[in-house]
Order: C-alpha cells, then sequence, then structure tokens
C-alpha cells in the first residue's frame, strides 16, 4: 500500500502543479473570490438569478451553495 500511496501522491503533485494549485490553499478566500466572481458576473450582466442543473449529490451542493451566496448577497 504505500507504494500506490506514493505514487498517488506523486501524481496529485503534478496536477496540482500543472495547473497551477497554490499548496498553501485557502479554503475561506477560495470561498469568497468565488463567491465574489459570481456576484461580479451577475451584475455585468444584468442577471438577478443563476440556473444551475444539480443531482442532489456532494458536488452539486458544493458548487450551488456559492451561486446561492452570491445571489443572496
Amino acid at each position: 500500500h504505500k507504494k500506490a500511496d506514493i505514487c498517488w501522491r506523486a501524481s496529485c503533485q503534478r496536477i496540482a502543479a500543472e495547473l497551477r494549485i497554490d499548496p498553501r490553499f485557502d479554503v475561506s478566500a477560495e470561498i469568497t473570490r468565488r463567491t465574489q466572481f459570481l456576484m461580479d458576473y451577475a451584475r455585468r450582466a444584468g442577471a438577478g438569478s443563476f440556473v444551475l442543473g444539480i443531482s442532489g449529490g456532494v458536488d452539486s451542493s458544493v458548487a450551488g451553495r456559492p451561486g446561492v451566496v452570491s445571489v443572496w448577497s
């Protein structure tokens, strides 16, 4: 299991480097940044809401929450 874990970590690190993901990822800062992006986008587009197709799973909830917060703000 150790060898597989090391390979998995190396793959994750390579992918993160290719995507230029900051290893000091700050969850609160990212939520704020992404919510602000959606608010600005809606304002520039003159939109008062978003349409978001969701399945009801965890990924949909995580993706949908910033949209809800940005429209309520």
